[in-house]
This record gives structure tokens, sequence and C-alpha cells, in this order.
């Protein structure tokens, strides 16, 4: 059982040695880094698997997204913790609370490297799946063999998180994701070759275009009852 504790390890007074707001977070950004490296891992082994270079260029673009996502989601979490009302146990809380969030969305980045060339070839909005699609997508299109990504993932996770490597500073975090959301926001413009980031634009596709009607509606004509 993932915990919690281990995760967020770093936790502290202000102004004691390695701690502060860098130290409080450094479980959280340090479990971040760990999902970076490891989707690097998982592009990087399934791109050369595949034996065509065409690949190559999709898996490091989605990478890429792979980072960004992981970024805003952490920085959101930091965002919501400096602002966060109460006293020290509040914050310890969304700081645990925070490092299970990182946790899951990594083991949701590490389920779909392994078929990104079949996605490519039919993309779909997984936001659209319900219980019944999502068991036919594991069991019979992806195939439980096709988790061990998901749960290598984990596993790594959890025992790099319990290391007492510091994380990067958080200014030169920030200063290191400007150019991944520079090339994410350029991503953004086309049709992105990461299952999730589609599936937000798809959905953002249909909101927007939502009112609009290929057929225009019926009008009662005027002077009938």
């Amino acid at each position: 059982m993932l915990e919690t504790r281990e995760l967020s390890r770093g936790t502290g007074d202000a102004g004691a040695p390695g701690k502060g707001f860098n130290g409080e977070w450094s479980g959280t950004l340090r479990l971040a880094c760990i999902f970076v490296v490891i989707q690097f891992g998982l592009h990087a082994w399934f791109a050369g698997s595949a034996g065509d270079v065409r690949i190559l260029m999709p898996h490091a673009v989605a990478w890429v997204l792979d980072v960004f996502l992981l970024g805003i989601l952490a920085g959101a979490l930091l965002g919501v913790g400096v602002l966060l009302p109460g006293g020290r146990l509040s914050r310890r809380l969304w700081i645990s609370a925070g490092s299970i969030l990182i946790f899951l969305a990594g083991l949701l980045l590490a389920s779909y490297p392994g078929f990104l060339t079949e996605f490519l070839v039919f993309p779909m909005n997984v936001f659209h799946a319900d219980g019944a699609t999502a068991w036919f997508f594991v069991s019979e299109y992806l195939g439980w063999e096709g988790l061990w990504p998901v749960l290598l993932s984990g596993v790594v996770a959890v025992l790099a998180a319990r290391t007492q490597w510091e994380p990067p500073a958080l200014k030169k975090l920030l200063i290191g994701f400007i150019p991944v959301t520079l090339v994410a926001a350029a991503t953004l413009a086309h049709t992105a070759p990461q299952p999730y980031v589609y599936s937000l634009q798809d959905s953002a596709r249909g909101w927007l275009y939502a009112g609009e009607r290929a057929v225009p509606s019926l009008v009662r004509p005027s002077g009938t009852q």
C-alpha cells in the first residue's frame, strides 16, 4: 500500500535547513520528476521496439505533453497549497493528497505509450468511455499483458520516492517548464498524439460547436397557431 508519508517527506518549518516551501513539497515534486523520467523510458522503449522511425516524433511530442500535464497538475496543487487557509495539519493533508494525485496521474500516463501506434491510427476520446467499453478495451484491445507498464511504473515510483535525493529547486523547475509549455502550446494547434490531451481537445471542440447545427431547426411560420 502506498504510504503518503514517504511520498510527502520533506515537510517542516520554514527556515530550517532544506525545508521551507520547497522542502514541504519536495516529496510531491520528487514524485512528479520520477514520473517524467519513467515516461521518457516507456516512450523510448516502445518507440525503439516499434521498428519504425516515423513513430519517434509522435512519442517525443507525447512525452513533452506528459511533462506538461504533470507540471500543470503539480503547479495547481502547489498554488492551492499556498492559498489554503488553516494550520499545519490541513497543509500536510493537502500535500499528502497532492502526492496521491500525482501518483495516480503517473499511472494513467504510463498506460498509453504501449498502444500509441494504434491510437494514432484510430484516435478515441477516453472521456466518452463507460465501464463496459473500458473493460472491453483492457481485456480485448490492450490485453492484460499490456498493463505491465502501469505496474512497473507504480513499483519504480514508490521505490524511487523513498530515496532522499532532493528534486531541483522550484525556480529551476519553473525555468525548465518554459520550453515545455512553448512546445506544448505549438502542439495543441494540431491533433495531439497523446490520448488524454486529444480527449481534452475533442471534448473542447464538442463544447464549442455544440450550438451549431448542420440542419437548421424548424421554426413555426408566423401567423400560425
